[in-house]
Protein backbone atom coordinates (compact mmCIF):
# COMPACT_ATOMS: atom_id res chain seq x y z
CA UNK A 1 0.00 0.00 0.00
CA UNK A 2 1.26 3.56 -0.36
CA UNK A 3 1.55 5.74 1.93
CA UNK A 4 -1.57 7.62 3.10
CA UNK A 5 -1.01 10.69 4.38
CA UNK A 6 -4.08 12.97 6.38
CA UNK A 7 -2.35 16.06 5.26
CA UNK A 8 1.46 17.24 4.35
CA UNK A 9 -0.07 18.69 1.27
CA UNK A 10 -2.59 15.62 0.19
CA UNK A 11 -4.36 18.27 -1.77
CA UNK A 12 -1.79 19.07 -4.41
CA UNK A 13 -0.71 17.71 -7.49
CA UNK A 14 1.68 18.05 -10.18
CA UNK A 15 -0.14 21.10 -11.73
CA UNK A 16 -1.03 22.84 -7.97
CA UNK A 17 3.01 23.03 -7.55
CA UNK A 18 2.94 24.54 -11.24
CA UNK A 19 0.77 27.06 -10.41
CA UNK A 20 2.20 27.98 -6.99
CA UNK A 21 5.76 28.67 -8.61
CA UNK A 22 3.89 30.08 -11.67
CA UNK A 23 2.04 32.60 -9.54
CA UNK A 24 5.14 33.65 -7.70
CA UNK A 25 7.04 34.52 -11.23
CA UNK A 26 4.01 36.35 -12.55
CA UNK A 27 3.06 38.03 -9.78
CA UNK A 28 6.24 39.95 -10.55
CA UNK A 29 6.69 40.22 -13.89
CA UNK A 30 3.55 39.86 -15.02
CA UNK A 31 1.11 41.23 -12.14
CA UNK A 32 -1.84 42.56 -15.20
CA UNK A 33 -2.23 38.80 -15.31
CA UNK A 34 -3.10 37.97 -12.25
CA UNK A 35 -4.56 41.07 -11.45
CA UNK A 36 -7.29 40.17 -14.15
CA UNK A 37 -7.49 36.13 -12.58
CA UNK A 38 -8.02 37.81 -8.81
CA UNK A 39 -10.86 40.21 -10.45
CA UNK A 40 -12.68 36.98 -12.23
CA UNK A 41 -12.02 35.56 -8.38
CA UNK A 42 -14.13 38.03 -6.32
CA UNK A 43 -16.16 38.04 -8.75
CA UNK A 44 -17.06 33.82 -8.32
CA UNK A 45 -17.07 35.17 -4.53
CA UNK A 46 -19.55 37.76 -4.72
CA UNK A 47 -21.69 36.16 -6.90
CA UNK A 48 -21.97 32.79 -5.10
CA UNK A 49 -22.10 34.26 -1.47
CA UNK A 50 -24.18 37.52 -2.70
CA UNK A 51 -21.84 39.63 -1.05
CA UNK A 52 -19.32 42.45 -1.14
CA UNK A 53 -15.72 39.90 -0.80
CA UNK A 54 -12.62 40.96 0.88
CA UNK A 55 -9.65 38.97 0.53
CA UNK A 56 -6.76 38.76 3.21
CA UNK A 57 -3.38 36.92 3.55
CA UNK A 58 -4.85 34.50 6.58
CA UNK A 59 -8.16 33.30 7.79
CA UNK A 60 -7.86 35.32 10.75
CA UNK A 61 -7.46 38.39 9.26
CA UNK A 62 -10.92 37.50 7.59
CA UNK A 63 -12.60 36.68 10.92
CA UNK A 64 -11.05 40.60 11.67
CA UNK A 65 -12.71 41.77 8.97
CA UNK A 66 -16.09 40.68 9.69
CA UNK A 67 -15.40 41.99 13.24
CA UNK A 68 -15.04 45.50 12.02
CA UNK A 69 -17.67 45.07 9.92
CA UNK A 70 -19.55 44.10 12.76
CA UNK A 71 -18.66 47.24 14.58
CA UNK A 72 -17.68 44.83 17.49
CA UNK A 73 -15.16 46.30 20.48
CA UNK A 74 -13.93 46.13 23.32
CA UNK A 75 -17.55 46.73 24.86
CA UNK A 76 -18.64 43.43 23.78
CA UNK A 77 -18.33 39.81 23.58
CA UNK A 78 -18.30 36.81 20.85
CA UNK A 79 -19.20 33.75 20.91
CA UNK A 80 -17.19 30.94 19.32
CA UNK A 81 -17.04 27.54 20.16
CA UNK A 82 -15.12 25.36 21.78
CA UNK A 83 -13.27 22.24 19.56
CA UNK A 84 -11.80 24.82 17.29
CA UNK A 85 -8.06 25.92 16.34
CA UNK A 86 -6.21 29.02 18.51
CA UNK A 87 -6.39 31.27 15.40
CA UNK A 88 -10.26 31.68 15.78
CA UNK A 89 -9.58 33.42 19.58
CA UNK A 90 -6.33 35.50 18.52
CA UNK A 91 -8.66 37.29 15.35
CA UNK A 92 -11.25 38.28 17.87
CA UNK A 93 -8.84 39.43 20.38
CA UNK A 94 -7.64 41.73 17.78
CA UNK A 95 -10.92 43.62 17.91
CA UNK A 96 -10.79 43.73 21.50
CA UNK A 97 -14.04 41.81 22.28
CA UNK A 98 -14.13 38.82 25.26
CA UNK A 99 -14.06 35.33 23.85
CA UNK A 100 -17.09 33.60 24.66
CA UNK A 101 -16.53 29.68 24.37
CA UNK A 102 -19.98 27.17 23.96
CA UNK A 103 -19.71 23.62 24.01
CA UNK A 104 -20.82 21.81 21.39
CA UNK A 105 -23.55 19.67 21.00
CA UNK A 106 -23.41 15.60 21.78
CA UNK A 107 -22.78 13.75 19.19
CA UNK A 108 -21.33 16.22 16.54
CA UNK A 109 -18.81 18.40 16.41
CA UNK A 110 -20.76 21.49 16.62
CA UNK A 111 -22.07 24.08 18.75
CA UNK A 112 -25.68 24.51 18.52
CA UNK A 113 -28.86 26.35 19.94
CA UNK A 114 -28.44 25.21 23.21
CA UNK A 115 -25.24 25.51 23.83
CA UNK A 116 -24.80 29.28 22.64
CA UNK A 117 -27.91 30.18 24.71
CA UNK A 118 -25.51 28.63 27.66
CA UNK A 119 -22.93 30.29 26.62
CA UNK A 120 -24.67 33.82 26.38
CA UNK A 121 -25.40 33.56 29.95
CA UNK A 122 -22.08 33.28 31.00
CA UNK A 123 -20.96 36.24 28.85
CA UNK A 124 -20.09 38.98 30.85
CA UNK A 125 -20.63 41.48 28.39
CA UNK A 126 -23.39 41.63 25.71
CA UNK A 127 -22.64 39.45 22.91
CA UNK A 128 -22.39 40.85 19.40
CA UNK A 129 -21.86 37.93 17.16
CA UNK A 130 -21.76 34.65 16.83
CA UNK A 131 -19.37 32.52 14.81
CA UNK A 132 -20.60 29.11 13.34
CA UNK A 133 -17.61 26.50 12.57
CA UNK A 134 -18.76 23.30 10.48
CA UNK A 135 -16.04 21.79 12.04
CA UNK A 136 -14.76 19.07 10.23
CA UNK A 137 -17.33 19.59 7.71
CA UNK A 138 -19.90 18.63 9.83
CA UNK A 139 -23.66 20.34 9.30
CA UNK A 140 -25.41 22.55 11.58
CA UNK A 141 -28.81 23.83 12.26
CA UNK A 142 -27.64 26.93 10.85
CA UNK A 143 -30.92 28.13 10.58
CA UNK A 144 -32.58 27.81 13.80
CA UNK A 145 -29.40 29.74 15.15
CA UNK A 146 -29.98 32.70 12.36
CA UNK A 147 -33.31 33.40 13.65
CA UNK A 148 -32.10 33.40 17.29
CA UNK A 149 -29.39 35.89 16.11
CA UNK A 150 -32.28 37.08 14.23
CA UNK A 151 -34.22 38.03 17.25
CA UNK A 152 -31.47 39.09 19.89
CA UNK A 153 -29.45 41.76 17.27
CA UNK A 154 -26.42 39.72 16.90
CA UNK A 155 -24.47 39.21 14.08
CA UNK A 156 -24.12 35.81 12.64
CA UNK A 157 -20.83 34.32 11.19
CA UNK A 158 -20.68 31.44 9.50
CA UNK A 159 -17.03 29.98 8.95
CA UNK A 160 -16.46 27.84 6.00
CA UNK A 161 -12.68 26.83 6.50
CA UNK A 162 -13.64 23.42 7.11
CA UNK A 163 -17.58 23.56 6.09
CA UNK A 164 -17.34 25.14 2.13
CA UNK A 165 -19.43 22.95 0.00
CA UNK A 166 -21.73 21.65 3.26
CA UNK A 167 -25.48 22.13 3.91
CA UNK A 168 -27.29 23.28 6.77
CA UNK A 169 -30.17 20.71 8.71
CA UNK A 170 -32.74 22.47 5.90
CA UNK A 171 -30.19 22.09 3.06
CA UNK A 172 -29.22 25.07 2.41
CA UNK A 173 -25.90 25.78 0.85
CA UNK A 174 -23.15 26.50 4.42
CA UNK A 175 -22.42 30.22 3.82
CA UNK A 176 -25.58 31.25 2.64
CA UNK A 177 -28.08 31.94 5.94
CA UNK A 178 -25.65 34.18 8.35
CA UNK A 179 -24.87 38.25 7.58
CA UNK A 180 -21.27 37.40 6.76
CA UNK A 181 -19.37 34.18 5.52
CA UNK A 182 -15.77 33.95 6.03
CA UNK A 183 -13.15 31.43 4.44
CA UNK A 184 -10.00 29.90 5.03
CA UNK A 185 -7.19 29.19 1.66
CA UNK A 186 -4.85 27.50 4.39
CA UNK A 187 -3.47 23.85 4.44
CA UNK A 188 -5.66 21.02 4.26
CA UNK A 189 -8.60 23.25 3.76
CA UNK A 190 -11.56 22.41 1.22
CA UNK A 191 -9.59 25.35 -1.04
CA UNK A 192 -6.01 25.04 -0.20
CA UNK A 193 -3.99 27.89 -1.88
CA UNK A 194 -1.40 27.47 0.97
CA UNK A 195 -2.86 30.80 2.52
CA UNK A 196 -4.81 33.17 2.37
CA UNK A 197 -8.66 33.92 3.29
CA UNK A 198 -11.76 35.73 2.50
CA UNK A 199 -14.96 37.45 4.22
CA UNK A 200 -17.77 38.12 2.42
CA UNK A 201 -20.26 41.34 3.72
CA UNK A 202 -24.15 39.59 2.65
CA UNK A 203 -26.36 41.52 4.51
CA UNK A 204 -24.64 45.03 5.86
CA UNK A 205 -25.50 47.89 5.05
CA UNK A 206 -23.32 50.31 2.23
CA UNK A 207 -22.20 52.62 5.04
CA UNK A 208 -20.88 49.35 6.67
CA UNK A 209 -19.43 48.39 3.13
CA UNK A 210 -17.93 51.40 2.23
CA UNK A 211 -16.36 51.62 6.01
CA UNK A 212 -14.75 48.44 5.84
CA UNK A 213 -13.44 49.43 2.37
CA UNK A 214 -11.97 52.01 3.72
CA UNK A 215 -9.80 49.89 6.40
CA UNK A 216 -8.84 47.19 3.68
CA UNK A 217 -7.73 50.16 1.27
CA UNK A 218 -4.96 51.27 4.59
CA UNK A 219 -3.95 47.29 4.69
CA UNK A 220 -0.50 46.44 3.06
CA UNK A 221 0.36 43.17 1.31
CA UNK A 222 3.16 41.14 3.51
CA UNK A 223 6.60 41.58 1.93
CA UNK A 224 7.87 39.30 -0.83
CA UNK A 225 10.22 37.74 1.86
CA UNK A 226 11.90 34.42 2.37
CA UNK A 227 8.47 33.15 4.51
CA UNK A 228 6.64 33.68 1.42
CA UNK A 229 8.57 32.09 -0.69
CA UNK A 230 8.56 29.21 1.29
CA UNK A 231 4.74 28.81 1.22
CA UNK A 232 5.36 28.68 -2.52
CA UNK A 233 7.53 25.93 -2.52
CA UNK A 234 5.66 24.00 -0.24
CA UNK A 235 3.31 22.02 -2.52
CA UNK A 236 6.47 20.33 -4.29
CA UNK A 237 8.28 20.42 -1.31
CA UNK A 238 5.16 17.71 -0.10
CA UNK A 239 4.93 15.96 -3.47
CA UNK A 240 8.55 15.21 -3.44
CA UNK A 241 8.25 13.94 0.33
CA UNK A 242 4.98 11.82 -0.28
CA UNK A 243 6.75 10.32 -3.74
CA UNK A 244 9.89 8.84 -2.04
CA UNK A 245 8.12 8.18 1.38
CA UNK A 246 9.08 4.35 1.44
CA UNK A 247 12.23 4.80 -1.54
CA UNK A 248 14.96 3.08 1.29
CA UNK A 249 15.97 0.50 3.25
CA UNK A 250 14.51 -0.30 6.36
CA UNK A 251 13.44 2.73 8.31
CA UNK A 252 15.34 5.17 6.81
CA UNK A 253 13.94 6.18 3.88
CA UNK A 254 14.39 9.18 1.46
CA UNK A 255 11.05 10.71 1.97
CA UNK A 256 11.66 10.49 5.87
CA UNK A 257 15.00 12.32 4.95
CA UNK A 258 14.09 15.21 3.03
CA UNK A 259 10.53 15.29 5.74
CA UNK A 260 13.70 16.10 8.30
CA UNK A 261 15.71 18.21 6.46
CA UNK A 262 12.35 20.33 5.25
CA UNK A 263 11.68 20.66 9.07
CA UNK A 264 15.11 21.31 9.97
CA UNK A 265 15.49 24.59 7.72
CA UNK A 266 11.75 26.13 7.42
CA UNK A 267 9.98 24.37 4.80
CA UNK A 268 7.65 22.79 6.74
CA UNK A 269 5.89 25.80 8.84
CA UNK A 270 3.38 25.20 11.53
CA UNK A 271 0.20 26.13 9.72
CA UNK A 272 -1.27 28.18 12.37
CA UNK A 273 1.90 29.96 12.49
CA UNK A 274 1.49 33.61 11.18
CA UNK A 275 4.04 36.23 10.34
CA UNK A 276 2.26 38.87 10.56
CA UNK A 277 0.07 39.93 14.05
CA UNK A 278 -2.23 42.17 12.14
CA UNK A 279 -4.70 42.11 9.00
CA UNK A 280 -2.63 41.71 5.58
CA UNK A 281 -3.96 41.63 1.88
CA UNK A 282 -4.01 38.35 -0.09
CA UNK A 283 -0.94 38.04 -1.86
CA UNK A 284 -1.22 37.90 -5.59
CA UNK A 285 1.62 35.19 -6.15
CA UNK A 286 -1.13 32.73 -5.01
CA UNK A 287 -4.06 33.82 -7.33
CA UNK A 288 -3.28 31.57 -10.44
CA UNK A 289 -2.98 28.40 -7.36
CA UNK A 290 -6.28 29.76 -5.59
CA UNK A 291 -8.22 30.07 -9.12
CA UNK A 292 -7.24 26.11 -10.17
CA UNK A 293 -8.34 24.86 -6.51
CA UNK A 294 -11.81 26.43 -7.31
CA UNK A 295 -11.63 24.75 -10.53
CA UNK A 296 -11.80 21.54 -9.03
CA UNK A 297 -13.77 21.82 -6.11
CA UNK A 298 -16.91 20.21 -7.38
CA UNK A 299 -14.87 17.15 -8.29
CA UNK A 300 -13.26 17.40 -5.12
CA UNK A 301 -16.45 17.69 -2.92
CA UNK A 302 -17.93 14.67 -4.98
CA UNK A 303 -14.71 12.27 -4.46
CA UNK A 304 -14.85 13.34 -0.70
CA UNK A 305 -19.10 12.39 -0.34
CA UNK A 306 -17.95 8.98 -2.06
CA UNK A 307 -15.15 8.00 -0.28
CA UNK A 308 -16.89 8.92 2.92
CA UNK A 309 -19.93 6.47 2.25
CA UNK A 310 -17.47 3.54 2.00
CA UNK A 311 -16.65 4.80 5.47
CA UNK A 312 -19.64 5.91 6.47
CA UNK A 313 -21.10 1.72 5.76
CA UNK A 314 -18.31 0.63 8.25
CA UNK A 315 -18.28 2.93 11.16
CA UNK A 316 -21.70 5.25 10.61
CA UNK A 317 -24.17 2.40 12.55
CA UNK A 318 -22.42 2.35 15.66
CA UNK A 319 -21.19 4.40 18.47
CA UNK A 320 -18.32 5.13 16.45
CA UNK A 321 -18.65 8.38 14.74
CA UNK A 322 -21.10 11.27 15.01
CA UNK A 323 -25.07 11.55 14.50
CA UNK A 324 -25.59 10.97 10.94
CA UNK A 325 -27.75 14.28 10.10
CA UNK A 326 -24.73 15.71 10.57
CA UNK A 327 -22.78 13.94 8.45
CA UNK A 328 -25.45 13.30 5.28
CA UNK A 329 -25.16 16.85 4.38
CA UNK A 330 -21.23 18.19 5.63
CA UNK A 331 -18.52 18.48 3.26
CA UNK A 332 -16.65 15.66 4.64
CA UNK A 333 -13.31 17.84 4.56
CA UNK A 334 -12.28 14.62 6.60
CA UNK A 335 -13.93 11.87 8.43
CA UNK A 336 -14.81 11.94 12.01
CA UNK A 337 -14.59 8.53 14.40
CA UNK A 338 -14.57 8.05 17.94
CA UNK A 339 -11.65 5.84 19.69
CA UNK A 340 -10.42 5.12 22.79
CA UNK A 341 -6.76 6.00 22.31
CA UNK A 342 -6.41 8.17 19.04
CA UNK A 343 -2.63 8.09 19.40
CA UNK A 344 -2.54 4.80 20.10
CA UNK A 345 -4.54 3.91 16.98
CA UNK A 346 -2.69 6.46 14.91
CA UNK A 347 1.04 5.04 15.83
CA UNK A 348 -0.52 1.27 15.04
CA UNK A 349 -1.63 2.62 11.81
CA UNK A 350 1.36 4.21 11.32
CA UNK A 351 3.34 0.94 10.79
CA UNK A 352 0.77 0.26 8.07
CA UNK A 353 1.70 3.38 5.94
CA UNK A 354 -1.21 5.19 7.10
CA UNK A 355 -0.52 8.87 8.90
CA UNK A 356 -3.22 9.87 10.46
CA UNK A 357 -1.29 11.99 13.92
CA UNK A 358 -2.81 15.13 12.34
CA UNK A 359 -5.71 15.43 14.70
CA UNK A 360 -8.48 18.33 14.39
CA UNK A 361 -8.44 19.04 17.29
CA UNK A 362 -6.49 17.48 20.35
CA UNK A 363 -7.28 20.14 22.55
CA UNK A 364 -10.64 22.10 23.16
CA UNK A 365 -8.49 25.07 21.65
CA UNK A 366 -5.63 24.17 19.57
CA UNK A 367 -2.63 25.69 19.52
CA UNK A 368 -0.49 23.09 17.80
CA UNK A 369 2.80 22.83 17.92
CA UNK A 370 3.33 26.81 19.33
CA UNK A 371 2.87 28.04 22.29
CA UNK A 372 -0.36 29.81 22.59
CA UNK A 373 -2.24 31.52 25.81
CA UNK A 374 -5.89 30.78 25.08
CA UNK A 375 -8.76 32.46 27.24
CA UNK A 376 -10.44 29.18 27.28
CA UNK A 377 -11.45 27.96 31.17
CA UNK A 378 -10.62 24.31 31.18
CA UNK A 379 -13.52 21.93 32.01
CA UNK A 380 -15.98 24.41 30.63
CA UNK A 381 -16.43 22.62 27.78
CA UNK A 382 -16.56 19.02 28.43
CA UNK A 383 -18.14 17.89 25.35
CA UNK A 384 -15.46 19.99 23.39
CA UNK A 385 -12.42 18.35 25.87
CA UNK A 386 -13.87 14.71 25.47
CA UNK A 387 -13.98 14.76 22.10
CA UNK A 388 -10.33 15.99 21.47
CA UNK A 389 -9.34 13.04 23.35
CA UNK A 390 -11.70 10.73 21.04
CA UNK A 391 -11.63 12.11 17.89
CA UNK A 392 -9.70 10.78 14.62
CA UNK A 393 -9.58 12.20 11.37
CA UNK A 394 -9.72 9.18 8.28
CA UNK A 395 -8.81 10.98 4.76
CA UNK A 396 -10.94 11.48 2.26
CA UNK A 397 -8.79 13.68 -0.20
CA UNK A 398 -7.74 12.94 -4.16
CA UNK A 399 -5.01 10.75 -2.97
CA UNK A 400 -7.91 8.18 -1.37
CA UNK A 401 -8.87 5.78 -3.98
CA UNK A 402 -11.88 3.40 -3.02
CA UNK A 403 -9.52 0.16 -2.65
CA UNK A 404 -7.33 2.85 -0.17
CA UNK A 405 -10.42 3.80 1.92
CA UNK A 406 -10.97 -0.20 2.23
CA UNK A 407 -7.73 -0.92 3.53
CA UNK A 408 -7.71 2.06 6.15
CA UNK A 409 -10.77 0.81 7.49
CA UNK A 410 -9.19 -2.98 7.82
CA UNK A 411 -6.37 -1.10 9.37
CA UNK A 412 -8.80 1.09 11.96
CA UNK A 413 -11.00 -1.95 12.96
CA UNK A 414 -7.60 -4.66 13.19
CA UNK A 415 -5.63 -1.60 15.42
CA UNK A 416 -8.83 -1.09 17.41
CA UNK A 417 -9.48 -5.01 18.05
Amino acid sequence: MRPVFSSLGSNYTAADSWYSLAGLFLSRFFPTLVTQQYSQIKTYFDATYEGETFFFYKGRDAIECALRASEVSSNDAVITQAFACYAVEEAIHRSGAEVVYADIAEKTSNLSLETIKAAQKQSSKPVKAVIVQYSLGCSLDTEAIAQWCKHNDIILIEDLAQGLGAKTFSGNEAGMVGDITIFSFGRDKMLDSVTGGACCLRTQSQREITKTAKWYATLEKPAVSMALTIQHLYPLVTICIRGSFRWGIGPVTVGKVLAFLAKKIGLLPTPLHAETSSASLFPLSFTLLLAHQIDGLEASLAHRRKIAQLYNQAFGNSAATFNQSVLEEGSYLRYPILVSNPTLIASKLAKRHIYVSDRWYRAAVDCSTLQCSSSYERGSAHRAERLAQRVLNLPTHRYITVEGAEQIVAAVQAAHS
